[in-house]
């Protein structure tokens, strides 16, 4: 686990309290805490989905409950040149359709924050954004300050002194449908910013599909102009 991660755990986890009067939340968690290689359990039940990236840098999640036949749900297909990829599977259990994840997941500027915003074929549209409290936040796309979040991270176990594992706790307001996209766009978010994090990038430089090149550019000149302010205050 990177340490940028680790430090937010470590500062988040006495400012975050679950808060639903009206149902339980669903907290699904990641053994170890790794969003490339990992068993996904439901709290409460057993196995239920395994994580695995193969060296062409493709996370495959596959059903993981006994005698489900360790069926393919979801793909993220990371392309540097033509486009990082998502496919479900259908409700037939089908091969996975692969659509483009900018075209999944629509990223916008506002206020100078990025936002990804995904939408269910019945409408429901919801909004994923960093936090300064959550790290990643789901937010419903016409209330962005109703707490808690839709979905968030949240240390696993939730009390020191070790995390080994991280969890990520939806809201009983979603669709139970429409948790592995919310579970996969978080998974696929979290990578990018622990991978970028490793250049010296802030997580809300993230952006979808940034070419390793441009990346790199992107950091190098978030450092300048911090070296710039701060040889401005001398």
């Amino acid at each position: 686990m990177e340490s940028d991660a680790a430090s937010w755990m470590s500062s988040s986890e006495s400012t975050i309290t679950l808060v639903n009067p009206a149902t339980e939340p669903t907290t699904y968690v990641f053994t170890p805490n790794s969003m490339l290689a990992s068993a996904v359990t439901r709290l409460g039940s057993g196995a239920l989905y395994s994580v695995s990236t193969s060296a062409m840098d493709v996370t495959t999640i596959k059903d993981a409950r006994p005698g489900m036949g360790g069926s393919v749900l979801a793909k993220l297909n990371r392309r540097p040149l033509l486009g990082d990829a998502v496919a479900f599977a259908g409700q037939d259990g089908g091969k996975p359709k692969e659509v483009k994840i900018s075209k999944w997941m629509k990223e916008a500027k506002v206020d100078g924050e990025r936002r990804y915003t995904l939408e269910t074929d019945a409408g429901f549209k919801v909004v994923l954004q960093d936090d300064a409290e959550y790290r990643l936040a789901l937010f419903a796309a016409d209330d962005l300050t109703a707490l808690p979040p839709l979905a968030f991270f949240r240390p696993f176990p939730p009390t020191p002194p070790a995390h080994s594992a991280v969890s990520i706790v939806i809201s009983a307001r979603v669709p139970a449908d429409f948790h592995l996209q919310i579970l996969v766009a978080f998974m696929y978010l979290e990578q990018k910013m622990r991978s970028q994090e490793k250049m010296g990038m802030a997580p809300r430089q993230v952006r979808i599909n940034m070419p390793p090149g441009l990346a790199k550019r992107d950091s190098d000149a978030a450092n300048l102009e911090e070296e710039k302010g701060l040889s401005g205050t001398k």
